[in-house]
């Protein structure tokens, strides 16, 4: 309505130059209408940056202006899968390593040949027995949908080995297929994966750097989500937002680990990317 309205007083003002009132009009016309595009993108901005998401707990990233997602890079176990890790159990099939160690994985790689290639495969045979109970996180196959279809990319930043990474696909694959009755091929969801064979891996910030990389990004306009205070602290060391998926094990971590957002369930996420920041990626 403004816009047409300062159409028009234009057109008179150009064809009735003779009249300084119709001038003098249209310009004070510009002036506000000018004003009040400013105000409204202030109030936007107010609005969404007050507005909590709902199950959520945030902190600030980006104060001085809405950032634009264009990634998201999702942990596997215990994020888009129920947790299956035992500690207790990994552990007795790994008698070097002390129980204690706060990072297994990284333990195992500091070991001495030969020990180090029978735990590794130790860890592997571990994973493959916890896949056989594999359950998907609730609200999985919606997020993502949510994602895709809002044209952000999807990747996959993972401990595991790569056959768990499959396992996983073929399980979302039926999810999908069940849910939706689509032809979404879950293998085509993610177009980055990065398992262990990528060294270093989290908490170092170098995969998910990689991923940012690869996809031609800055670390600020992605997304890294995690139930692990790995998770966490790489996404945080790389500059990206971080958002930590509550449970029953991960409510202490270090300082370095604190989340931008703490979320219930994967849905919450939905409503932390609607409502606190731009998910329309730039042609």
């Amino acid at each position: 309505m403004y816009q047409v309205l300062y159409v028009d007083l234009h057109w008179y003002a150009r064809n009735e130059t003779s009249n300084g009132l119709w001038y003098r009009l249209w310009l004070t016309c510009g002036r506000i209408i000018s004003a009040l595009k400013s105000y409204f993108k202030m109030a936007q901005f107010a609005y969404r940056m007050l507005k909590p998401a709902s199950g959520t707990t945030t902190a600030s990233h980006g104060d001085e202006e809405l950032v634009n997602i264009k990634g998201v890079v999702f942990d596997m176990d215990g994020t888009l899968t129920l947790s299956i890790y035992d500690r207790e159990e990994l552990l007795k099939r790994l008698p070097s390593i002390p129980s204690d160690t706060n990072d297994i994985l990284n333990a195992v790689w500091r070991l001495e040949e030969p020990e180090k290639a029978r735990s590794l495969k130790a860890i592997e045979q571990y994973e493959h027995d916890m896949s056989e109970n594999l359950e998907l996180q609730p609200g999985v196959v919606k997020l993502l949908q949510f994602i895709s279809s809002n044209n952000v990319k999807l990747a996959l930043l993972t401990r595991n080995a790569s056959q768990g990474v499959q396992s996983f696909l073929s399980l979302l694959q039926t999810e999908i297929d069940k849910e939706t009755g689509t032809s979404m091929d879950a293998s085509k969801l993610f177009s980055e994966i990065i398992t262990r064979d990528f060294v270093p891996t989290k908490p170092d910030p170098a995969p998910l750097l990689h991923i940012c990389s690869q996809w031609g990004l800055a670390p600020k306009s992605t997304v890294m989500v995690g139930d692990d205070w790995k998770d966490i602290m790489c996404g945080n060391k790389a500059g990206s937002v971080t958002v930590l998926l509550k449970n029953s094990k991960n409510s202490e971590h270090p300082a370095k680990a604190k989340p931008n957002f703490a979320v219930d369930s994967l849905l919450d996420i939905m409503s932390i990317l609607q409502n606190t920041f731009i998910i329309e990626p730039e042609e």
